[in-house]
């Protein structure tokens, strides 16, 4: 089975994908996260297939997270979760090998799954199956592919659906209401970056205060404002998290 992550930082939007994709014999969900910093940390010491990532995020956004997993590891296959489809093309322009839009439509969530499916088998050489309740008895060929595929695909996601009480029809977006910029991380100012830039070599905040001219609380201020672009919650998080999005060698 393919190992694969959720990262969301809207929890109700985690459990809908989470429970489509429950069914699948082929995507096995190893963890989900609510934030990029997480999910990077445990990519970084766990092997992982397929990444679901939303796009609209605090701090690293989907597409930031998505070049970082690409420097991990480039055969990790990105699909973005978002409900802007403005981001579709850009999406594409960062070699995702698919977006899915808010709230998610089973039928689509069907074409996805059998593009991994298709993509895997052709590297692997070989036919895996997709188990549920629905198909005869309990599995489905992927060997075939088709149309038959994706129906058996499309019952077995709408069979999650309904177990969160949800039907095509009704099922409710869980989207932010804001659209964040689509910049991999919120933009340091000059002055942030400067002293991210100073971090890195090691200053204290005395240090940094006294080179430019600044008091401590301001640049305890302004450190604490480039900690959440980055969404972390340490110094060296953040410093490494910088050079990783190459904000600083």
């Amino acid at each position: 089975m393919l190992r694969a992550i959720i990262v969301d930082d809207e929890a109700l939007s985690v459990k809908l994908l989470k429970n489509l994709l429950s069914e699948s014999n082929v995507i096995e969900i190893s963890q989900t996260f609510l934030s990029s910093l997480e999910a990077y940390e445990y990519v970084k010491a766990n092997p992982v297939d397929v990444a679901f990532l939303d796009i609209s995020m605090p701090g690293i956004n989907g597409m930031g997270l998505s070049i970082l997993l690409h420097n991990l590891d480039p055969s990790i296959d990105v699909v973005f979760v978002t409900a802007y489809d403005d981001y579709a093309v850009r999406a594409f322009d960062l070699s995702a090998l698919d977006y899915i839009m808010k709230p998610v439509d089973p039928q689509r969530l069907s074409k996805t799954l059998c593009k991994i499916r298709n993509k895997h088998r052709n590297e692997a050489g070989g036919a895996g199956y997709w188990r549920g309740p629905t198909a005869p008895e309990g599995e489905v060929s992927l060997a075939a592919g088709g149309p038959d595929l994706e129906n058996s695909l499309l019952r077995l996601i709408s069979s999650g659906l309904a177990k969160l009480g949800m039907s095509n029809e009704n099922k409710k977006s869980f989207s932010k209401a804001g659209l964040r910029d689509d910049a991999l991380v919120e933009p340091l100012t000059s002055r942030e970056t400067d002293i991210l830039y100073a971090l890195s070599n090691g200053l204290s905040n005395k240090e940094i205060a006294d080179r430019f001219g600044i008091t401590e609380a301001t640049v305890k201020s302004h450190v604490f404002r480039i900690y959440g672009k980055l969404g972390v919650k340490r110094r060296v998080q953040a410093i490494a998290m910088a050079r990783d999005l190459k904000f600083i060698e």
